[in-house]
This record gives C-alpha cells, sequence and structure tokens, in this order.
C-alpha cells in the first residue's frame, strides 16, 4: 500500500467518526433548589445512536440517565468525570 493510499483512507476516516459531546450542567440551575442531584450532564452524539440527547445525573442513588443506569452515557459521563478530577462513588446519603 502505498503513502498516499495510506493518508487517503486516514483522511476519509477521519471525515466519518463521530466525536461525542459532553457538557457539564448547573443542577440547581436545572432541577431547581432543593435537588439532590450533584452532578449533571448532557451527552450526545453518542456513535450508536446520534441525535439522541441523554441527561445523565449523578444524586444519593448513584448514576443514571433518563433512558436508564445501562444507557452507554452514563458510562461516557463517569468517564468524563474522571477526566475532571472528581472520583465519584455511588454512596447512600440519609437524608433525615
Amino acid at each position: 500500500m502505498a503513502i498516499s493510499e495510506v493518508n487517503s483512507t486516514l483522511t476519509q476516516e477521519a471525515r466519518t467518526r463521530r466525536l461525542m459531546r459532553i457538557r457539564e450542567l448547573d443542577p440547581q440551575k436545572r432541577c431547581g433548589t432543593g435537588t439532590t442531584v450533584t452532578q449533571l450532564y448532557l451527552v450526545d452524539r453518542l456513535p450508536n445512536d446520534p441525535g439522541v440527547q441523554h441527561l445523565v445525573f449523578f444524586d444519593r442513588h448513584g448514576w443514571y440517565c433518563v433512558h436508564g443506569r445501562d444507557c452507554p452515557a452514563v458510562k461516557a459521563a463517569q468517564q468524563s468525570d474522571r477526566k475532571n478530577g472528581r472520583t465519584t462513588t455511588q454512596r447512600t446519603i440519609r437524608t433525615r
């Protein structure tokens, strides 16, 4: 395979590759001042379901998406959370 063929293949691959977008949102503004949500992410452009937006929450119940706990957006938000230097774990917090 010639170098020009490799470059052409890489360029074509780069054009068709989808990038995920993960944005951290303010839980107080989005969920209200009395919320127990401590972290909130908007995830879209997942490779397997482009065009679907996911809201991923972290609160006293752990990590979950509006589409369920097993949604791939949950894992993406957790990875983003770790990259930002946070180490959240699922823990129980008593409210009363």
